[in-house]
């Protein structure tokens, strides 16, 4: 009866026991396997490389946002409307134009005009006129003359616009033909029609006309 109670009382301590070998094998059975696949890692990855999570490639789509570019479409869209307009611009370039070369034809050209310059001619007399400054210049043989005389702020004084062609523009910047006191300088830009009297030839001298015009400016 004694030996039974022994045998009971020992049961319980031998499956005690076949449970701590089971866990301690278990154990040993897990840092066997960390082992190995720390051995494999390190195999596939070199020391001093930690290892990163593998990322998603970004879509076409969301590359084109980062880079403020609209979709794909409609990029497709905006380069053929620039490749037609460079097209268009190619093709306007190419226009055709050339310059006739016969010296003996029946046809007769006028040729390319001469380029032509001006000056503004100021503080002459009051009673000057449009014919007395071309007899002035006309010993000049200029070979070609346009005056106009034009309106000014006050009557105190006669301006002027002469063009030249600009082969003779030299004679007029010559101070010596010049009376003293007048003032000579280039006239740029064009000359518009409400800066000149209406009659360059005979100008009208009563008070009236010149009533009339003394609020104008050059």
């Amino acid at each position: 009866m004694a030996s039974v109670q022994e045998n009971g009382a020992d049961q319980p301590n031998n499956i005690m026991e076949m449970l701590i070998d089971l866990k301690r094998e278990f154990s040993s059975f897990r840092i066997d396997i960390n082992a190995k696949v720390d051995h494999i890692s390190k195999q596939i990855v070199p020391e001093g490389i930690s290892r990163q999570p593998e990322l998603q490639e970004p879509t076409l789509h969301e590359e084109l946002v980062k880079v403020n570019l609209k979709p794909e479409v409609k990029t497709y869209v905006s380069a053929v409307r620039n490749s037609s307009s460079a097209v268009k611009r190619v093709k306007s370039d190419s226009k055709l134009v050339i310059n006739g070369a016969s010296k003996i034809s029946s046809l007769k050209s006028v040729g390319k005009l001469p380029k032509r310059k001006a000056i503004f001619l100021s503080r002459l007399s009051p009673d000057a006129t449009v014919y007395e400054v071309s007899q002035f210049l006309n010993p000049l043989k200029l070979n070609h003359l346009l005056c106009r005389r034009i309106r000014t702020k006050f009557q105190s004084y006669a301006s002027f616009h002469v063009e030249v062609f600009e082969s003779d523009f030299h004679f007029l910047s010559d101070a010596s033909i010049w009376p003293e006191g007048c003032m000579v300088t280039e006239f740029f830009g064009r000359l518009k029609e409400d800066q000149v009297y209406p009659d360059n030839t005979n100008l009208p001298s009563d008070p009236e006309f010149a009533n009339t015009h003394a609020g104008n400016s050059n």
